[in-house]
């Protein structure tokens, strides 16, 4: 039972009637759609918001896969917010476990990410993938999302930061210890210095952020001299660090790290482990490293 248009790539319409097709299962159209859903926009995208139907996506009750790319000819200096209307229009069901959104052109997220309650929207979800939204500005509450367990973020040279209205102290007190309280894998790359202290340097009111952690990676972080202290990352198993290239210094960032039992360096070429000879003692337990390419002599 499955109707295929591989290949239609002028395709504007479905014909009249198809939603009445209850019995197929791998058409994007249909409400009763299971388990996954990929979108991949070709070329310049046209504001479908007007002509698709109002929660169409979310009325898929059954769906926990949502992937949705943007063709790469969106990137043109001017963003007409066909982007951000086309998202608009793809709110996902409460029950989406695994949402990927890729080269998306706006300047801002669409609005059922960029909310207070955004754990009470998207419940379940556990693998959230961005990459390539070079435009973006504000980054979601996603540390609201309490059964979050992997995120990859790649490639968002736009960020600024988070909204400052969600950095607040929440009006109810529980809210305060969901801060990636389920995150297990975490990937940065291609971000802001900034954006990755906002992440790992959260205000006071979050007693322990990123506690249950267990893989780190911190790609291309162009303008990171120094490691941070993870203070709350006793969970830690895995670290990477590739290509910052203006990494000087790991000072004590592995100090707390008592999980720790892979550290991966890569292509860092100014960071100087000569002068850190500390370091063999800063991690209580016994680890692997590892390290690839050119690093200070």
């Amino acid at each position: 039972m499955h109707l295929d248009f591989y290949g239609c790539s002028s395709l504007e319409d479905m014909p009249v009637g198809v939603g009445q097709l209850t019995s197929l299962r791998t058409l994007p159209s249909l409400v009763d759609l299971r388990n996954s859903l990929s979108i991949k926009f070709l070329g310049r995208v046209r504001a479908i918001g007007e002509r698709t139907p109002t929660n169409v996506v979310k009325r898929m009750k059954h769906l926990r896969q949502l992937s949705v790319e943007f063709g790469y000819g969106n990137h043109g200096d001017d963003d007409t917010g066909a982007d951000l209307m086309t998202l608009e229009t793809l709110d996902p069901h409460q029950n989406i476990e695994r949402l990927r959104i890729k080269n998306y052109s706006g300047s801002r997220f669409p609005s059922w990410l960029v909310v207070e309650n955004l754990d009470l929207l998207l419940p379940k979800l556990v693998d959230l993938h961005i990459e390539d939204c070079h435009k973006c500005q504000k980054l979601p509450p996603l540390w609201k999302l309490s059964s979050l367990q992997s995120l990859e973020l790649r490639n968002l040279g736009g960020l600024e930061g988070y909204d400052v209205k969600f950095m607040q102290p929440s009006k109810t007190p529980t809210d305060e210890r969901y801060y990636f309280s389920s995150l297990k894998q975490l990937e940065l790359k291609g971000i802001s210095e900034k954006i990755l202290k906002q992440i790992f340097c959260p205000p006071p009111h979050h007693p322990s952020p990123l506690c249950n952690l267990k893989e780190l990676t911190v790609d291309s972080v162009e303008g990171l001299a120094t490691m941070y202290v993870f203070k709350n990352l006793m969970s830690l198993q895995s670290l990477s660090i590739k290509i910052c290239r203006n990494l000087v210094s790991l000072s004590t960032c592995l100090t707390h790290l008592t999980s720790l039992e892979t550290l991966t360096i890569a292509y860092c070429p100014k960071l100087d482990l000569s002068n850190e000879e500390e370091m063999q003692f800063q991690v209580p337990g016994t680890y692997q490293l590892s390290i690839f390419g050119s690093l200070k002599s």
